[in-house]
C-alpha cells in the first residue's frame, strides 16, 4: 500500500510539474507578444533614427574628404600661380630695356585690360 500512495504522489507531482510548465509556456508567449510591441513602438524608430544620423554622418565623412583634398588641390594650384607668377617675373626683369622702346607698359596694359572688360 505505501507504494501505490507514493506512485499517485509521483503522478500527481508529475501532472502538477507539466501544468506550471504549460503556465509558464503562456506567460512567456504574452511576454514576447508585448516584447514585439514594445519594441516596434518605441525601439523601432530609434533603431531609424540612429540609421539615419549613420547614413548622415557618413555623408559628411565623405563631404569632408572631398573637402580637403579640395583644400589640398586650391594649396598646390596657389604654390603654382605663385611660382608662375615669380616666373613672370623673373622673364620681365630679364628683358632688355632696348626691347620695351614701344611697347605697352604692364601699369597701361592692366589699365586697358579693365577697360575692355567693363565695355
Amino acid at each position: 500500500m505505501p507504494t501505490s500512495i507514493i506512485f499517485i504522489v509521483a503522478i500527481l507531482a508529475f501532472l502538477v510539474a507539466m501544468v506550471a510548465l504549460w503556465l509558464v509556456s503562456e506567460v512567456t508567449a504574452k511576454m514576447e507578444i508585448k516584447l514585439r510591441g514594445f519594441v516596434q513602438t518605441h525601439i523601432a524608430p530609434i533603431h531609424e533614427e540612429i540609421h539615419s544620423t549613420n547614413q548622415a554622418l557618413s555623408k559628411v565623412v565623405k563631404d569632408v574628404e572631398k573637402l580637403t583634398k579640395s583644400v589640398t588641390t586650391i594649396d598646390i594650384m596657389a604654390s603654382r600661380i605663385t611660382k608662375v607668377a615669380e616666373d613672370l617675373d623673373k622673364l620681365d626683369r630679364s628683358i632688355s630695356q632696348r626691347y620695351r622702346d614701344g611697347m605697352v607698359q604692364p601699369k597701361e596694359a592692366s589699365k586697358k585690360v579693365t577697360t575692355k572688360l567693363k565695355k
